[in-house]
């Protein structure tokens, strides 16, 4: 059967010509600049708002100290927009109303220039409703204004009032009106000539230094409200406060004002070829002094740190097993106190087990585990050294073959950090009252593959225990079958990548757990089998929580007993200590 076109050109033809009008406005902006790609995506997306021209690292600079919302197309960029524009007709003597008939259809030109997004959609009609005041002689940055302006929106899509961005959009702009002036007021005395020396005395000179100290005064008073009004959002929606915001963003806007305008001026004088290259240029010097300040800012110690937003009341030690697929992180919570065990690769880190993380409120890990080096185990080990610090590095003592552990090794080597060897009948202190125990493997042990030489470790917390057999499977249960006779546990956590035997009846009568949480099967075909092999684990009295179905799975340990729960299906097991 072949694929055949029905038709050209049926698509938003507006739609359409913001996307070329775009990709135009792209290439004219980097003209000159293109051998440094980091500056010239940086310019684009503070202008238009074009994301993925910058890259994740960057993107995080900006997040600690809390000037994100440079990257997105909101209501700061409408302001400074329209802040520029009102500068350059100024000269011309438009009035209010005329000044609004020019500025509101730039507005939303520019919305669609960049995407149409819901930022900038939002800021363009909030906009138009402060600036459409003026035709109805009230106050254009009022309550009231701001108030229409949402009604509008909310008109249009009663969800929006659910949405981040609404919030963060109408948060912050409340707090601009609420707090600017009275921010700015005690920064501009400081710049002013002496408050007691008449107008008319003024030199040259003072007349300047008035002029650009009220902008630039301004312009801080507007930055610092704006961090406060985005404070209780980046907290309550991402962890993160950022007290080096508060001054960076001081700095900050006045560069992104700078960079705006040089774009306009590189846009309109393109024309003239070199003019637009010079523009370019000074931008390019604009976009490395505000990344400079973005890496002062976000390196200094204490200058951003997460938080737990969560209301619920800590338990008393909680494991939870999060499902990487392939692989599997382990985060240990006691009294304070938080162990990591494995990480995942690079991918799984950075989209479940660092925001996790970040989400409980984590800023340094108490200890890091690896239990072996493959990479679906610790691909993102030296991400995890430099997110979260962690006090204690834990390894095995024997050696493998990974080449993700050998790098490792030697990152380690470099920076100078030591690390904890451990073997079978090792115990490590997870906190005040959570302790673990090596159980696998021995000194010595000759084994052929990293999953052969996986850790295996028993979690205690008072009378509760849990197994943690990272990727042993047989040749680490059958040793512990061996070797050791006390391996009963509550629970039994197993990894799902394994290509081994794992689980096997024998091992777990041995263990006598009331439930195993098993990690997502590869992409073999093995979903059926595990499937099979937890209706076995019924007829043992075992209740199974396969990850394929849980997602993450919680455990909680207390001195009164324990408790599991599936994350993504709400499948709970819970045992009153005997």
């Amino acid at each position: 059967m072949e694929n055949e076109i029905l038709a050209h050109g049926m698509g938003n033809p507006i739609e359409a010509w913001g996307r070329k009008a775009r990709d135009f406005l792209q290439q004219r902006l980097s003209l000159g600049i293109e051998d440094d790609p980091e500056k010239a995506g940086l310019i684009q997306t503070i202008t238009l708002g074009v994301k993925q021209e910058t890259s994740v690292g960057v993107r995080e600079l900006f997040q600690h100290v809390g000037a994100l919302h440079l990257f997105v197309v909101n209501g700061l960029h409408v302001a400074l927009l329209a802040g520029i524009l009102a500068f350059l007709l100024k000269p011309a003597g438009i009035h209010r109303r005329g000044f609004a008939l020019v500025i509101i259809p730039i507005l939303f030109m520019y919305a669609l220039l960049t995407g149409l997004s819901p930022g900038s959609v939002r800021a363009a009609i909030m906009a138009s409703v402060m600036f459409g005041a003026a035709f109805v002689e009230r106050r254009p940055f009022s309550f009231n204004t701001l108030a229409a302006a949402a009604l509008i929106l909310l008109l249009w899509d009663t969800n929006e009032l659910f949405e981040e961005g609404f919030q963060f959009s109408f948060g912050v702009v409340a707090a601009i009106m609420l707090l600017a002036n009275v921010i700015q007021r005690p920064i501009l005395a400081i710049g002013l000539p002496d408050p007691f020396l008449p107008r008319g005395l003024w030199r040259r000179w003072q007349r300047v230094q008035e002029f650009c100290w009220r902008r630039i005064s301004g312009l801080a008073g507007v930055a610092v409200a704006a961090s406060i009004g985005s404070f209780p959002f980046s907290a309550g929606y991402f962890n993160l406060v950022t007290p080096s915001g508060f001054i960076a963003n001081i700095l900050l806007v006045p560069i992104a004002v700078c960079m705006l305008a040089e774009a306009i001026f590189s846009v309109f004088s393109s024309w003239l070829g070199s003019v637009a290259l010079l523009f370019n240029n000074a931008n390019w010097l604009v976009a490395s002094v505000m990344l400079g300040i973005v890496h002062f800012f976000a390196l200094l110690p204490g200058g951003h740190f997460f938080v737990s937003t969560s209301s619920a009341p800590r338990p008393e030690c909680r494991l939870t097993v999060l499902d990487l697929g392939p692989g599997q992180a382990v985060v240990v919570e006691n009294q304070g106190s938080v162990w990591l065990i494995d990480c995942g690769n690079t991918t799984s880190y950075y989209r479940i087990v660092r925001p996790f993380l970040e989400s409980r409120g984590v800023n340094r890990l108490d200890g890091f585990i690896v239990t072996h080096g493959a990479a679906p185990s610790m691909g993102a080990a030296l991400d995890v050294i430099s997110d979260f610090a962690p006090r204690e590095i834990v390894e095995s003592t024997l050696t493998d073959r990974s080449s993700t552990r050998r790098a490792f090794q030697e990152a380690l080597d470099r920076a100078g950090l030591p690390k904890t060897l451990v073997e079978s009948g090792d115990q490590l202190q997870l906190g005040s009252k959570a302790t673990c125990t090596v159980l696998y493997p021995p000194a010595g042990l000759d084994a052929r593959t990293a999953a052969d030489k996986s850790l295996a470790l028993r979690v205690e917390y008072g009378a509760n225990r849990v197994l943690l057999m990272s990727d042993s499977a047989f040749t680490g249960e059958h040793w512990l079958l061996d070797n050791n006779r006390d391996l009963k546990a509550a629970a039994v956590v197993l990894d799902g990548e394994s290509n081994d035997i794992a689980g096997t009846d024998e091992f777990i009568s041995a263990a006598h757990p009331f439930a195993v949480i098993r990690g997502e099967p590869g992409y073999d075909g093995s979903a059926s089998r595990d499937r099979r092999w937890a209706g076995g684990l019924y007829k043992l009295g075992v209740t199974p929580f396969l990850q394929s179905a849980t997602g993450a799975a919680i455990i909680d340990l207390s001195q009164s007993g324990f408790s599991i729960q599936g994350f993504a299906n709400d499948q709970r097991l819970r045992r009153q200590a005997e």
